[in-house]
């Protein structure tokens, strides 16, 4: 059974017996999957790698630093990320300038890493920042933060 229907159902403040209501027919709840899949493998892996590449001197995360880091310690998790996926991630935090080429955060990287957002869109305020100066970032930040 799909868990996320399950739990709009069963939550504990509101279980108790009755009627549950959903609003998909019988069919689309048999071919629905029985899980989704672990948020780890569904979702972009760069700011995942910036984070643990951010905490590289943290004991919990002891084989960060240096090369192959992030995937030494992803490679830990319960439902690790496909190699490729990794591989992905940290070469395209390469491109950017996010990582040297031995993997270790530049100064770009140390950046980006403090920026709650996707690394791409981080580089390229940084970048609007060092061409137009700070008064253009404020407005991008502006627009970025009411986008909802």
């Amino acid at each position: 059974m799909c868990t996320d229907s399950l739990l709009t159902c069963a939550s504990p403040p509101l279980h108790r017996p009755g009627v549950c209501f959903r609003m998909f027919s019988r069919r689309q709840w048999d071919a629905m999957p029985s899980h989704t899949a672990p948020e780890m493998l569904r979702s972009p892996l760069e700011r995942v790698a910036l984070l643990i590449k951010g905490l590289a001197g943290h004991d919990l995360l002891a084989g960060a630093a240096g090369k192959s880091g992030v995937a030494r310690v992803l490679s830990r998790c319960l439902s690790p990320p496909s190699p490729a996926a990794v591989a992905a991630a940290v070469q395209l935090l390469r491109q950017i300038g996010a990582f040297d080429e031995g993997e270790m955060l530049t100064a770009l990287g140390g950046h980006l890493n403090r920026m709650p957002m996707d690394p791409r869109v981080g580089e390229s305020l940084c970048c609007v920042c060092s061409v137009c100066g700070q008064g253009i970032l404020l407005a991008l930040g502006v627009i970025l933060a009411l986008r909802n």
